[in-house]
């Protein structure tokens, strides 16, 4: 592999666990990724259901919600 072949992607999310299914499986569908999840502070399980059903996925817990812009 190349490494212009190669390319990450980083999804930071908030409470958006009814859509993190169809999007990883979209992601993930396109080898080769690192996919990265920063997760800003969920309360809705978002951070457990990437952990528990997307195991190969990098995924970055903040504490607290720093929006969008502010995803560490």
């Amino acid at each position: 592999m190349n490494l212009s072949d190669w390319a990450s992607v980083v999804i930071v999310t908030y409470s958006h666990r009814r859509y993190m299914e169809d999007c990883l499986s979209s992601v993930i569908a396109n080898d080769p990724l690192e996919v990265i999840v920063v997760d800003s502070g969920s309360v809705d399980g978002t951070a457990e259901f990437v952990e528990e059903n997307f195991p190969e996925v990098k995924l970055i817990k903040s504490p607290r919600n720093l929006g969008y812009g502010g995803g560490e």
